[in-house]
């Protein structure tokens, strides 16, 4: 049948009366006989094919459980190995952020967070406050400058640490210091960061900026985090 005709409208038929289903009926029956052994045949088929296909999964479970098992190493080298991220970053070196304190260098930090240093009051399964982690490491990095350009200027100065700069709510405090340089490299081991970066042949080492790293998406992250935090809000706004 043409694809034309099959488009064309059909002629309308009343519905037959029993008597000519019944004739329609034994024509049905005459033109196409039955075949006992054909039936037969497709029978024996489906239980072939059936045992074939649980002789293969059983096969295959076999074969990943014996891995599972015996090579957990084998098993595991593609999740060891893969990378942190799918987009495509070349890292490039930003001397803003590595800067002394300055309106315009605190200005850039402050840009990489979320509005309420990236905070959410009921994030965790039982509804606490709390944040995601690498607000928290940026912010131990951000401490450890600050401490560092602190006790540079102290030196540079021939003098101690003042009081203030002692205190433990003073970010760049020797004590938040030690805790942020114990934690962002604990961090920097659970993430484990398996870019490649090239040797450097005059230097004869790796540092890491003029290669491309495949990373997460740190502004989707942002956005998305902002976005949890309006509707917070909304929903505090609805209750009151």
């Amino acid at each position: 049948m043409s694809s034309s005709s099959f488009f064309q409208k059909q002629e309308y038929h009343p519905v037959a009366d029993e008597e000519q289903l019944a004739n329609d009926e034994t024509l049905q029956h005459a033109a196409s006989p039955t075949h006992p052994d054909s039936s037969l045949k497709k029978f024996i088929s489906i239980i072939l094919c059936s045992l074939v296909i649980t002789a293969l999964c059983g096969a295959s479970f076999f074969v990943g459980t014996s891995y599972g098992k015996y090579e957990p190493s084998i098993q595991n080298v593609d999740d060891v190995m893969s990378q942190p991220g799918s987009i495509p970053r070349p890292f490039l070196y930003n001397g803003l952020f590595s800067s002394p304190p300055s309106n315009s260098t605190d200005g850039a930090w402050l840009e990489l967070f979320p509005p309420k240093k990236g905070f959410l009051n009921h994030l965790t399964v039982d509804k606490q406050r709390g944040s995601f982690a690498v607000f928290h490491q940026l912010h131990c990095l951000q401490s450890v400058r600050l401490g560092y350009y602190t006790a540079l200027s102290a030196m540079n100065q021939s003098r101690q640490l003042t009081d203030e700069e002692m205190r433990l709510e003073f970010v760049g405090s020797p004590t938040h210091v030690r805790h942020c340089i114990d934690y962002i490299r604990q961090s920097l081991m659970c993430h484990a960061d398996t870019n490649i970066e090239p040797v450097v042949q005059e230097q004869n080492s790796v540092v890491g900026f003029g290669s491309t790293h495949y990373c997460r998406n740190y502004d989707a992250l942002k956005e998305r985090v902002a976005a949890l935090q309006r509707l917070e809000e909304n929903a505090n706004t609805d209750v009151a």
